[in-house]
């Protein structure tokens, strides 16, 4: 028998606690409650942020973080270029490529006498800490401390990356701010000079990358922002007004699992098999499973949930075994995020052959407007939000009928999917493409606007149609803003060549000021000519390198695992310390010690080479 909880008077707990005047915590300060009751008032009753610009704004912040690393990276890859040219001109051996532009092969170091090393190499962990110090931390400072001041950190954020690309011109002589975004508006590129015709092959070639590295950089955002917000939130420093709202409204986490289905949906099966039938000649398991009978189609679906309604269970069994709080009002007694994600794969599976991906944004577009009329016509909304918990249905009302609302965002998003995946010839379709794109974010914006004021508010709770509206506008906005980073930081064309000419530059003022002798000047065109000759060849090599942080390529490869060990994480540290009396020190200490962990654990598991799929 388990011994009774420790009882704290509401009088007595520190004033940090106090001050946030919970709306469900007893107003009597002579109340007794357990720990357990202080941790379910602290995340319940919240009515969520002022409005959307805020949030907006917050990711954005978020984002640019990812922009900065970027810019980092492909300074990286400028001198990489420059070594190539010094060693192919000079005959020595190629220098190893910086570890941001790695494969996944290519990650797996070797120590002495070709043993693996026991963890991580040297190199690479100090790669790592490099990311870590540039993506990881600040976002939990804005997230936390910064709050409060998104605004300012963004301008500040703007500023840095102004600086970096005015270091970037002065240190290699050339810009890595592209303006090919220019040329993408243009009808025809035959008035173009060169540089502009290289730069938008570059671009092109950029964004036809597969993987789509803007496709990466947004997944592994909106991973990081809610793997970050799941322990913050459980600390004073977090701000209330981002915990997930109890009835209406907008909040950060609020946007988690929409976020988190557009992010799969834009990659899933789905998407991809339609590619395959369009003619896209991409090697994909799809291809197989969109040609194969309804049985064995359902047996895969059942074999893919499998580990989803594992995870659902396993989380449902351990909760209830530790006591652990629950916030029943998210998705019921029972229901959790698991349940969700296999609710909307075995709905999705069972339309990825008779629906194309083109046509399954009428049908998500259709069941949003059934959805929301029968949440406005009927009795739906009060049985969700005030009927008794009696029976299975009922307890489970929130996660039920909500899987309908995320179910609706997943087939819109795989619509945009395809059109993100689909490759285009030129600059300008790309660019046909993103002004597409754009007007269909300012259309999702103003609809989130009018549906929120004239139909009903947004409910997280509920995903009705201004919430699906709104996850689609925000996450698309963001999509967009990680398209225009690769359609405008790039390595330039010309990197090459400049350090091809510092490299003859000081070559031949080294040779003329050897030993004089006119035979060995006039011979240095010669030379140049032989270097130049040499170096071309590498300079495809070069540019087709796509850096990358190490932590978001891992974590874009082993996404589900990453939420997985964070879950695991975020359970260990509220079972060890009684995070709501922490204080602010503790509280940063400890997050940073967690999302190190987490990330050093998906890093490692990429290094190995192993990516499990769930």
């Amino acid at each position: 028998m388990s011994p009774p909880p420790i009882l704290y008077t509401i009088s007595t707990l520190p004033s940090s606690f106090r001050a946030l005047s919970l709306p469900t915590l007893p107003s009597d300060p002579n109340a007794r409650v357990s720990y357990k009751e202080l941790a379910e008032a602290f995340v319940s009753g919240h009515t969520g942020s002022a409005g959307f610009s805020e949030l907006a704004l917050l990711l954005l912040s978020v984002a640019t973080w990812i922009w900065i690393v970027r810019i980092v990276g492909i300074w990286n890859q400028a001198l990489y270029a420059e070594r190539v040219s010094h060693a192919v001109a000079h005959g020595w051996a190629l220098p190893e490529a910086p570890l941001e532009c790695h494969n996944a092969a290519t990650w797996k170091i070797r120590g002495q006498g070709g043993k693996r090393e026991s963890f991580l190499p040297a190199p690479l962990l100090t790669a790592f800490i490099r990311d870590y110090l540039l993506l990881i931390v600040p976002v939990i400072f804005t997230l936390t401390i910064g709050a409060d001041h998104s605004g300012w950190i963004f301008v500040s954020q703007l500023m840095s990356v102004g600086f970096l690309l005015l270091a970037f011109r002065l240190r290699f002589g050339c810009s890595c701010l592209s303006l090919a975004i220019v040329g993408m508006s243009r009808s025809s590129s035959a008035t173009q000079d060169r540089r502009a015709v290289e730069e938008e092959a570059t671009v092109v070639h950029q964004l036809n990358s597969m993987p789509k590295s803007f496709i990466t950089n947004y997944r592994t955002s909106i991973m990081i922002g809610t793997c970050v917000a799941i322990l913050a939130v459980d600390f004073v420093i977090f701000p209330r007004r981002f915990c997930k709202t109890e009835t209406f409204g907008v909040s950060m986490m609020d946007g988690g699992v929409g976020s988190f289905i557009i992010s799969h949906a834009l990659t899933s099966i789905h998407a991809r098999t339609a590619l395959m039938r369009g003619g896209n000649k991409t090697k994909d398991e799809s291809a197989a499973f969109d040609a194969s009978p309804l049985h064995r189609r359902l047996v895969h679906t059942l074999r893919s949930i499998l580990p989803l309604l594992c995870l659902a269970f396993a989380r449902l069994f351990t909760i209830r075994a530790v006591d652990y709080q629950v916030h029943v009002s998210e998705y019921g007694v029972h229901w959790n995020f698991f349940f969700t994600l296999a609710a909307v794969a075995l709905a999705s599976s069972a339309l990825s052959r008779t629906l194309h991906a083109t046509k399954s944004a009428v049908l998500g577009c259709i069941l949003m407007i059934v959805y929301q009329s029968s949440l406005s016509y009927t009795s739906l909304t009060s049985y969700l939000l005030h009927a008794p918990r009696l029976s299975l249905l009922s307890a489970n009302k929130e996660g039920i009928f909500s899987s309908i609302g995320y179910f609706s965002i997943y087939l819109i998003s795989v619509r945009i999917g395809y059109e993100c995946m689909k490759n285009e010839a030129t600059a300008q379709a790309w660019g046909r493409k993103i002004r597409k794109m754009m007007f269909a974010c300012l259309s999702l914006w103003c609809l989130t606007f009018i549906t929120s004021s004239f139909v009903q508010p947004p409910s997280r709770r509920m995903v009705n149609a201004s919430y699906s509206l709104w996850m689609l506008g925000l996450n698309l906005t963001l999509l967009i803003s990680f398209i225009l980073l690769d359609a405008i930081i790039i390595l330039p064309p010309n990197i090459s060549k400049h350090a091809k000419r510092k490299l003859m530059l000081d070559d031949s003022s080294s040779s003329s000021n050897g030993n004089g002798n006119a035979s060995q000047t006039g011979n240095a065109s010669v030379h140049e000519d032989d270097k130049e000759a040499k170096v071309k060849p590498y300079e495809q090599d070069v540019a087709s390198l796509h850096p990358t942080s190490l932590i978001i390529r891992a974590i874009n490869k082993n996404s589900l695992p990453f939420f997985m060990i964070c879950n695991l994480l975020t359970g260990a540290v509220n079972l060890s310390i009684h995070t709501l009396f922490a204080s602010n020190q503790t509280a940063i200490v400890t997050l940073l010690s967690y999302m190190f962990l987490s990330c050093l654990s998906i890093v490692w598991l990429d290094h190995r080479g192993l990516i499990i799929k769930i």
